[in-house]
């Protein structure tokens, strides 16, 4: 995994929050790590406030799925 920072408008989905980039790649977003022992979708409410908002996504990247991301609004 490398740390990575996307820029992109944050959506919701019925399986979680995704930022779709303006190249149209799409990144789904984790509050946890891979390894921690909590359900895949622990603390993702707190990117409910950035849905439809212009993004800047930062976290631990593999593939298109970003762990321990952190948003702000730009």
């Amino acid at each position: 995994m490398k740390n990575i920072t996307i820029v992109g408008v944050l959506e919701e989905r019925s399986n979680g929050f995704i930022v779709k980039t303006e190249l149209g790649t799409e990144f789904k977003l984790y509050a946890i790590r891979p390894m921690e022992a909590v359900a895949p979708d622990f603390d993702i409410g707190k990117y409910a406030a950035f849905v439809g908002k212009k993004v800047r996504a930062s976290g631990m990247c593999d593939g298109n799925e970003i762990y321990s991301a952190t948003v702000e609004e730009i």
